[in-house]
């Protein structure tokens, strides 16, 4: 009988020996973080190994473009960031008009401004004169000095101006700065 007891003995801990190893070894794969899909490079199709085929496949591919020929019920697009460069947003100036006046000598209207705390190349000035329906326009390039940029005299001739009053505007723009003057009013006498 004691033959039987120890035969009996061994079967639960074989079973339990046995069924602890099936639990470690499951265990063991679960412990720690889960694993992260790795991101597909930018322009690539990835076909899916899950996703059933015409064709056999040996293993899952990815093609080097999206215009390889991988048939198109196993191929699922990867979505990828615009290449176009996005713009940063141009910063709100205010350009100070520092003179407009009618030189009646020249025959010319002259205006002249400057925007401050903008130290920067490659902007423009430009200046628009109405009065009553009628507008005209002139832009120049701006220069930098040491504190500001500046909008050298801006000049519309007289030929293309009437007597009277004329609002004057100038508006500063770069790929940076923009913005907009207070109007300021000049008599034109021809």
């Amino acid at each position: 009988m004691g033959e039987h007891v120890w035969t009996s003995l061994r079967r639960p801990v074989a079973v339990a020996l046995l069924g602890g190893a099936l639990l470690a070894t499951v265990a063991g794969c679960s412990i720690g973080s889960a694993p992260q899909p790795t991101p597909a490079p930018t322009g690539t199709t990835v076909v899916d190994p899950t996703t059933p085929s015409d064709a056999p496949s040996a293993a899952p591919s990815v093609s080097a473009s999206a215009s390889s020929a991988v048939p198109s019920d196993a191929a699922t697009p990867v979505s990828s960031a615009s290449s176009t460069p996005i713009a940063k947003p141009v910063r709100a100036v205010q350009p100070f008009i520092t003179s407009a006046d009618w030189d009646a000598a020249a025959a010319t209207l002259q205006v002249g401004a400057v925007v401050p705390g903008v130290v920067e190349q490659g902007g423009t000035c430009t200046v628009t004169a109405t009065s009553g329906g009628v507008s005209r326009t002139v832009t120049a390039q701006a220069s930098a000095t040491a504190q500001a940029t500046g909008c050298e005299p801006l000049r519309i001739p007289g030929s293309q101006l009437s007597a009277g009053r004329w609002k004057v505007v100038v508006v500063y723009a770069s790929a940076r700065s923009g913005g907009t003057s207070a109007p300021r009013t000049v008599t034109v006498t021809l």
